[in-house]
């Protein structure tokens, strides 16, 4: 209900140009996720209408909209987005972290999830000590630090660097901590690996499944 009072503004994010009058525009205004709320635009102007239709819609209806943890961010535009208000927006970089993922440098995202992931890791240590099976071990690796690594990572854009850099540090540096393998150990890929894909395999198996969700939604 509260979104319905934005879409039929004409503002949003341009998917698709007018062709004709039969074939207009399509314009995506919002991208929301739980009770995250992302709104977009074309323009500065554009996107100051949506913040203040969307007050307007939020007070008909009884809920407030924190402007202290409102924040904007511009891509090849300038200007300031300001309420109705006059308060001006907290402008935020490229950097920015939306919803646990980098969301314009697929480089830095990569490097959060590694962090993460090794952090995720570390905490367990208790069990990759254990003297459960390694089977087990990689099976309770896959579950719960390789899907920290892998959060995100259907919309990444990987060059050949980053894929090293993933194969390297989920197939290798961790697996054989997991294992409780010393770097020191020279095994060969099938001892150490077993059945497992690669990381970056997943990744792009991820991505696939991804498009195809993504154009089931559009058609």
């Amino acid at each position: 209900m509260l979104l319905n009072r934005i879409h039929g503004l004409r503002h949003g994010l341009t998917l698709k140009p007018r062709i004709c009058k039969r074939f207009t525009a399509t314009l995506v205004t919002d991208a929301d996720y739980a009770d995250d709320l992302a709104l977009l635009s074309n323009t500065i102007a554009g996107e100051t209408t949506l913040i203040h239709a969307l007050k307007k819609a939020a007070s008909s209806i009884g809920l407030y909209r924190n402007v202290k943890k409102t924040e904007s961010m511009s891509v090849n535009c300038q200007g300031q987005i300001k309420t109705s208000s006059g308060y001006a927006l907290k402008q935020v970089d490229q950097l920015f972290t939306y919803l646990g993922s980098n969301i314009a440098s697929t480089t830095k995202d990569v490097d959060i999830r590694i962090s993460k992931a090794w952090s995720a890791l570390k905490r367990l240590t208790v069990v990759w000590k254990s003297n459960i099976s390694n089977n087990m071990k990689k099976h309770f690796f896959k579950t719960t630090v390789e899907t920290v690594l892998l959060y995100g990572s259907s919309t990444w854009t990987l060059t050949k660097k980053l894929e090293n850099t993933l194969n390297g540090t989920e197939n290798t540096r961790m697996l054989r901590a997991v294992l409780n393998v010393s770097w020191q150990e020279h095994l060969s890929n099938a001892q150490l690996y077993g059945n497992r894909r690669k990381i970056t395999d997943v990744i792009k198996e991820r991505r696939v499944r991804f498009v195809g969700h993504s154009a089931t939604k559009v058609n």
